[in-house]
Formats: C-alpha cells, sequence, structure tokens
C-alpha cells in the first residue's frame, strides 16, 4: 500500500493546537457532568486528645505508614466498620423461666440414709464395753540413782600419756552443786609431775586444795624407752597439760536427817 505525501506529512502547528484544545474541553465537560453535587459541609474540629510521639509530624502521617492499615481488624482500615462493628445479640428468652421452687423435706425420710448405711456396713470391731474407772493403787516409792564418784580426766598432752594411779578422790558436802576443778600440771619424761596450779576453781577452798594435793601425788604414763635414751637431757624434758576434777557433792544433813540418797 502506497501512502499519498500529504498523509505522510507530519500535522501542522494549527492542526495540533485545535487536536489539543478539543481534548481539554472534552475532559473538562465530562468532569462537570460526572462529579458530585451537594452542600458544603465545613469539617468539625476533632476536640478530642491526642498523643504526639514525634515533634514536627502530625499523626495522621504516622497511620499513613502503619503496614497494617488495609487489614479487616484495624479500627482505621477500609473494612474496620464491617469487621469490628458486630452488632450486639440480645440471648434473653421472651418469657423469663419461673423461679426455682423448693420441695419441703418430709420428716419421715430424715436419717433414713445414715440409717440404712448403719444396717448394710456393721463394725467388724469388738463391741464397745461400759468404762470403769482405774483401781487405786499405793504410790510407789521413789529411788534415786546412784551418785557417781568423783572423778579426774587429762587433757591436752597428758591425755596421750594417760592416767597410771590416782589417789582416791573424796566427796563434798554442800548445799550447792559444786563445778569443776581445772589443774594445770607439768610432767617429766617418766610421768611424775613436777609442779601444779590452779587454773579455775570449782566454788569451794577445801575441794581447790585437795585437788592441787592429788594431782602432786598423781603418776602419768612415762614416754618410751627409745624416746628417752635419744634425750640429751632427759630431766631437762617436760610437758604440760591440765586435769579436770568432777566432784561428787551430796547435800549437807539437816536437823540430824540422813541424806534421801
Amino acid at each position: 500500500m502506497n501512502l499519498s505525501a500529504e498523509d505522510s506529512a507530519p500535522w501542522s502547528t494549527r492542526k495540533l493546537g485545535i487536536a489539543i484544545g478539543i481534548a481539554v474541553v472534552t475532559q473538562a465537560v465530562l468532569i462537570f457532568l460526572f462529579s458530585a453535587r451537594g452542600d458544603f459541609k465545613p469539617r468539625t474540629a476533632d476536640i478530642r486528645p491526642s498523643i504526639q510521639l514525634l515533634t514536627g509530624v502530625r499523626p495522621e502521617w504516622l497511620r499513613l505508614t502503619d503496614p497494617s492499615l488495609f487489614a479487616r481488624t484495624h479500627p482505621d482500615g477500609v473494612s474496620a466498620a464491617a469487621w469490628l462493628d458486630v452488632p450486639e445479640h440480645n440471648y434473653r428468652p421472651a418469657e423469663p423461666p419461673d423461679a426455682p421452687a423448693w420441695l419441703p423435706p418430709s420428716p419421715a425420710d430424715l436419717g433414713r440414709t445414715f440409717q440404712d448405711y448403719v444396717k448394710n456396713f456393721a463394725p467388724d470391731g469388738p463391741p464397745l464395753r461400759s468404762w470403769q474407772p482405774p483401781a487405786a493403787t499405793a504410790p510407789t516409792r521413789l529411788r534415786y540413782p546412784p551418785m557417781p564418784d568423783s572423778q579426774v580426766r587429762a587433757y591436752g598432752t597428758l591425755a596421750k600419756r594417760g592416767i597410771a594411779s590416782t589417789p582416791a578422790l573424796p566427796s563434798w558436802s554442800s548445799s550447792e552443786i559444786l563445778g569443776h576443778t581445772r589443774v594445770q600440771v607439768l610432767v617429766d619424761v617418766w610421768g611424775n609431775p613436777m609442779s601444779a596450779a590452779l587454773l579455775q576453781s570449782c566454788g569451794l577452798k577445801e575441794a581447790d586444795a585437795a585437788a592441787l594435793d592429788i594431782a602432786r601425788r598423781m603418776v602419768f604414763g612415762p614416754e618410751p624407752d627409745h624416746r628417752v635414751s635419744e634425750l640429751k637431757d632427759p630431766e631437762a624434758k617436760t610437758i604440760t597439760g591440765w586435769l579436770v576434777f568432777a566432784w561428787r557433792t551430796k547435800s549437807p544433813d539437816t536437823n540430824g536427817a540422813p541424806n534421801p540418797r
């Protein structure tokens, strides 16, 4: 197909201006015909309190950047009115039910359940017997345990030596229980006491003096022979320990009455 020279020539400026004018006029007529017409309603001001997180930024702009704006559960979404505004349903019946009416108890049936349980599940134990008071008996005589004798124990290095022999330990009459007498003893390698000193009193001077005298007459275990032979001066070798005397205390007689113990 061959085109003429007039058809293949470009439009002139006049034709192009007329075409653009016709298109603009046509668009303006269409907008005027299809636009909505109504009374102008001024927008009311929003008097509700608002919180701004950023200074100089309106909260409306933050809503536009919300990725869940077009979700169905968003209160400001396009379908919020259809998904979130669920109408309330009234499930109350048309006629209210009657108030509960309690049946009066039957006096003849009171305790029937308990009586049936006792008849069907009788106890297998022995029958109950009448209670009898215990027979009166004569009071038993109190028996006091025998009091321990006075004792002495060695502590420190003397505990390893042990006590070879000790004199008899006396008992003391006192209205109060005596404490322990503590005596420090200096002993040589053969177990003989060289000196004794009082460290703690029991509360009775006579008992403390007896403890010092007994400590000087006691004999302790000696050192082994091979250790004694290794010493250059055995007489100068001494050890220190202490003795604790636990005294037996007897209550003093009153008006010639014997001691109940």
